[in-house]
Order: C-alpha cells, then sequence, then structure tokens
C-alpha cells in the first residue's frame, strides 16, 4: 500500500526534446494493454505519484478513468450506489462525498499548483460526488 516513486526527477522530461518517445509510448500503450482483464482503479495513489512527481514544477495532470477508485490510497466502494434513495428525502445522501480525502489532495496540488482534469466515462456507478473535489478545488 505505501506509494513508491522511483525516479522523481527524472520521471519528467520537457516535450520539446522527447516528442518523439512521448507519441511512441502513446501510440503503444492501447497494444501493451489491450489483454487486461482488470476493472480496478488507484485513482487516488495514482493521483498522489503524480502529485509527487510534479510538486516541485507544478503543473497539469490529466486523469482518465472509467470505474470507481477501488483500490489503494482514497479507494471508495460502489455501496453508495441506492437506486431506492432516489426521488425521496435521503437522496441528497447520494449528492455528499464519502470523505473529505480527495478534497484534502484537491487542496494540496493547489499549493504545488498543480491543476486536475478529468475525463471521466463509467459504465457504472463511479461515486463522483467523492472524486469531484479533485478537478472543483486545483480549477480543472
Amino acid at each position: 500500500e505505501d506509494l513508491f516513486l522511483p525516479l522523481p526527477d527524472d520521471i519528467l522530461v520537457p516535450f520539446s526534446e522527447s516528442s518523439e518517445q512521448i507519441y511512441a509510448l502513446l501510440d503503444a500503450l492501447p497494444t501493451m494493454f489491450r489483454d487486461t482483464k482488470a476493472s480496478e482503479s488507484c485513482m487516488g495513489s495514482a493521483v498522489k505519484g503524480a502529485f509527487m512527481a510534479m510538486k516541485h514544477i507544478g503543473g497539469k495532470l490529466l486523469v482518465f478513468g472509467a470505474c470507481i477508485p477501488s483500490v489503494g490510497e482514497l479507494s471508495l466502494k460502489s455501496t453508495r450506489d441506492n437506486p431506492r434513495l432516489l426521488g425521496t428525502d435521503r437522496e441528497v445522501e447520494l449528492l455528499r462525498p464519502v470523505s473529505e480525502g480527495y478534497k484534502d489532495l484537491g487542496a494540496e496540488l493547489t499549493r504545488a499548483q498543480i491543476s486536475v482534469e478529468m475525463f471521466l466515462a463509467p459504465q457504472q456507478y463511479i461515486d463522483l460526488a467523492s472524486i469531484s473535489p479533485l478537478a472543483k478545488y486545483t480549477g480543472g
């Protein structure tokens, strides 16, 4: 569960100097992971790792997600997906975050001048109320 960042000083490169390698990586990503059947996400840990790598320079972080972050730090459970609450006085509970974890992480990112833009394409419940503070509080 401990987050490990192997090369914090060398993990980010100037685009102008490494554009060919970056494009090659982006082109290779679909084939590298085409047989992956994993349907879990460690979004909280991934964002914290990106924060550790970027905190000394700031910048923009793009987060792409397709399922609820269910593994690692700031993991969430999909047990809040309760259709029986819809249309009742208790529906507002679904619009509140489960915890302040993502809001606190957003505050840390803001102090390091890192903005987060999120692109989410879920096919199931994703608890947007809990993870949206990342974008909301960082200006993403």
